[in-house]
């Protein structure tokens, strides 16, 4: 066949295609995110789609509370979880437009106090390494989660904390630092970042649902109760204070209120005809900084092999066009927004599930349908991620399974009983009481420790929020056959110092 008779043939099949097309390139979307939702077994949900200045979609799914009948819609306030990064960045990014930071600052200009465990690290650590999980720096969320210690509190107590990467050479996410250039905005602003969040960029962006805190949502109308699955049923849960961590998460919004966000990122700053930041400082904070390797995240992000992060948002490739996204999980809600920026479209989905992942599919059949793309059944991909994981693909064996049946403590319980210590988390005590053991962290974490293998215990917390994971306590002998120490996972190991209590 000649060249001609191709070409005609390629423009006959796209005119076709065009065609076949729904005329509303959303059409089914209702259909989809109420499919996805049930697969999730996710209470209630609301999603804003927008198309540069035009909001496509702003409405509710489901219910705010399961088993309820008050409705979600578009001004049902949820909690966003770690997607209240990207307004830190925007902070930051604000006093850098002013003059009053620059981002290869390092960190100790504005905070000659800030120490980390590595001396040189603290001497290098910039502005742009805070926000871009670079540094190598080990995690540690339970230095601020249910927890009483303030946001310095827990800055404060850094100093103990090791690697587990070179720094710079690698992604390892880090909330801590996160509330550290919480810190650097008060510092050079004079204001604390909840009021700095508040008055230069829900106010002027007209988000006038969005909030940092969860005081006062209990007087607040149209809000999303939390649900987690414990002890194999989804259930509600109370909103969880995290006001100490609030640059790295505690902002709550309704998805109208996040059509905005969405629209001010689309526009790279531009509010009402106004700009509020240059295009620059969106270049910069969408500029990959770090490169992800776990396979597993890579594949829940996108199906391209380069996924990496910027500040305060991940930047990919859909379909070979830049994606700026993140998510957030935080007790009883799980979010997702995005945009492709050369497209100027958007999407953010807010659930009141937990972990729940049903917003990634979501958001990529709608990234498909305004551009253009095959369908592909998103939910679906997930979901059979998950199944892997599960059974012991991609995300390894289950905890379940690892257990080895038949066996028994070392010594008597008694003896595992007295007082721990560790410098970054202060005490934790051993007790036992009537036949079984209870473990006490410092401030005031209490659990019943249930036999797991050998010296491996389970913890079951009396916050039951706690209680997702396997959660294993092991006991460390030494030379004598005496308990030296006490791995806590998902905290620390704890030095013994007592024999017994």
């Amino acid at each position: 066949m000649r060249p001609f008779a191709l070409l005609s043939l390629a423009l006959v099949s796209a005119s076709t295609a065009a065609a076949q097309r729904p005329k509303d390139p959303l059409a089914g979307l209702d259909r989809y995110v109420e499919k996805a939702l049930a697969d999730w077994g996710v209470p209630g949900a609301a999603v804003a789609v927008v198309r540069g200045d035009s909001v496509l979609v702003a409405k509710g799914y489901g219910v705010r509370q399961k088993g309820g009948s008050e409705a979600v819609d578009a001004e049902t306030i949820f909690a966003i979880g770690s997607n209240s990064k990207a307004f830190t960045t925007a902070a930051l990014a604000l006093l850098v437009d002013e003059g009053k930071l620059a981002w290869d600052d390092r960190v100790i200009t504005h905070l000659p106090w800030f120490q980390l465990a590595d001396p040189w690290i603290t001497r290098e650590l910039d502005i742009r390494d805070l926000v871009s999980h670079r540094t190598g720096v080990a995690r540690h969320d339970a230095l601020w989660y249910a927890t009483g210690r303030s946001t310095e509190e827990v800055v404060r107590q850094l100093r103990f904390v090791g690697t587990e990467l070179p720094f710079r050479s690698g992604w390892l996410y880090n909330n801590n630092l996160y509330l550290t250039a919480g810190l650097v905005i008060e510092r050079l602003s004079g204001m604390t970042w909840d009021d700095f969040v508040t008055t230069r960029l829900f106010r002027p962006l007209g988000m006038s649902r969005a909030s940092t805190t969860v005081r006062g949502l209990d007087r607040t109308p149209n809000v999303a109760t939390p649900h987690m699955s414990l002890d194999g049923t989804i259930q509600t849960v109370p909103y969880r204070n995290i006001d100490n961590a609030g640059p790295a998460g505690s902002i709550n919004a309704s998805a109208r209120d996040m059509a905005r966000w969405l629209q001010f990122q689309i526009d790279s700053g531009m509010v009402g005809g106004r700009r509020l930041l240059p295009p620059k400082q969106f270049a910069e904070m969408w500029q990959g900084r770090a490169i992800i390797q776990d396979p597993f995240f890579r594949g829940l992000l996108a199906p391209s092999e380069l996924v990496e992060y910027g500040l305060g948002w991940f930047v990919f490739l859909h379909r070979d066009r830049k994606v700026v996204l993140h998510g957030g999980n935080i007790d009883g809600m799980s979010a997702l927004m995005g945009f492709m920026p050369e497209e100027r479209i958007g999407v953010v989905v807010l659930t009141n599930l937990n972990q729940s992942f049903a917003h990634n599919g979501i958001t990529r059949w709608v990234f498909d349908r305004l551009i253009g793309a095959p369908d592909e059944d998103w939910n679906a991909k997930t979901l059979a991620l998950f199944e892997r994981a599960r059974s012991g693909g991609a995300g390894g064996p289950s905890w379940k399974s690892s257990r080895i049946e038949g066996t028994k403590p070392t010594l008597a319980l008694s003896a595992y009983a007295g007082s721990y210590t560790d410098s970054l988390y202060g005490g934790a005590t051993v007790r036992e009481r009537s036949g079984a053991l209870e473990l006490e962290l410092d401030p005031g974490h209490v659990a019943r420790l249930e036999h797991w293998h050998y010296d491996t215990f389970r913890a079951l917390f009396a916050d039951k929020t706690m209680n997702e994971g396997s959660n294993f306590v092991t006991f460390r002998l030494g030379g004598r056959g005496e308990v030296e120490s006490v791995e806590v996972a998902g905290f620390t190991t704890y030095g013994r110092l007592t024999s017994r209590r």
